[in-house]
Formats: structure tokens, C-alpha cells, sequence
């Protein structure tokens, strides 16, 4: 009887390797379909805000691209909703829905970089906001300045009677 050349073993063993690979490849791609960016379920289902009473009209708070910075305005206080626009569309990068994260401080502040979190400090409010969402705030009286991440045009209009001056004109 002739002698095996091949240990049976050592020929299996890649075999395993490479079953586990495409099961962990399986995992992770069935995982990362779920998942939106910022770790949110971009499959959850959630209610839309009820809609703004007595909405005022539409205001432009932040002009967006580069030059687009920390903007002052004055709120009345009370209810508000944020949309944003101008995120760019067509490349093989570009989000179908553009979201971005709106930084709201009190003005006389200066909206200093915390590299730990990525975002201003000092900030009296933060929200995200997706293209064509509106998305509702509640903001006390006051001067502030707005940011965003993206440098998008950001609009706003006050709601139930509150009033909102943007610095823009």
C-alpha cells in the first residue's frame, strides 16, 4: 500500500478558514444594511413631528458652503423648525438624503472645537437634520449663533406665535 503524500487534515483546515471568512463577511454585511450612519437604524420607522402651528414664514439662518460659518440670530422663544438644503447629490459618495448636525450657542460665546466629541462646546441646543425634514426645536429668548456640519443652508421658521430674526438679509 502506498503512502499518502497529503495529510488529510492540513487539507480541510483552509477549507474551515475560509467558511468562517465568508460567514463573518455574511454577519457584517447583513449588519452594516441596518445600520445607518451614526449607528441609527436607517430601517426604523418613526413618526414625523406634529405639524408646526401657526408657522411664520421661512427664514434663512445660514447661507451654507464655505463661507457659510456661525450665523447670529434672535429668537422669541418657543417652538421652531429647522429644514436644510444644498447637500450635494450625483457623486458615488453623495448620501441620496443628506443629513447634518445644526450647533446652536448663546451668542457672546464663541463656538470652540472640542476634539474629543468633534463639535462645538458651549452650546445651548444640538440637533440632526435631514434634507427635507422638518425638524422641530424649542429655544428659549435670546441672541445665538447656528452651525452645521455639513455647511448647508439652514432655514427656520417660528411656530404657535414665536418669532425668529435672522441676521441675513
Amino acid at each position: 500500500m502506498m503512502a499518502r503524500c497529503t495529510d488529510e487534515r492540513r487539507v480541510r483546515q483552509p477549507v474551515k478558514r475560509l467558511g468562517a471568512l465568508v460567514a463573518a463577511v455574511a454577519v457584517a454585511a447583513a449588519f452594516g444594511s441596518c445600520v445607518g450612519p451614526f449607528g441609527r437604524d436607517r430601517n426604523a420607522v418613526t413618526a414625523p413631528p406634529p405639524p408646526c402651528p401657526s408657522p411664520g414664514p421661512v427664514v434663512v439662518l445660514t447661507k451654507g458652503g464655505p463661507t457659510g460659518g456661525v450665523v447670529p440670530f434672535t429668537v422669541g422663544g418657543g417652538l421652531y423648525e429647522l429644514t436644510a438644503q444644498g447637500f450635494p447629490h450625483g457623486g458615488i459618495f453623495d448620501p441620496n438624503q443628506g443629513v447634518t448636525r445644526v450647533w446652536i450657542g448663546p451668542e457672546g460665546t464663541e463656538p470652540l472645537r472640542d476634539p474629543r466629541e468633534n463639535r462645538p462646546t458651549q452650546l445651548t441646543a444640538e440637533v440632526y437634520v435631514t434634507e427635507g425634514v422638518p425638524t422641530q426645536i424649542t429655544l428659549p429668548r435670546g441672541n445665538f449663533w447656528i452651525a452645521n456640519s455639513f455647511g448647508v443652508q439652514i432655514s427656520g421658521r417660528s411656530c404657535g406665535g414665536a418669532t425668529v430674526t435672522p441676521a441675513l438679509t
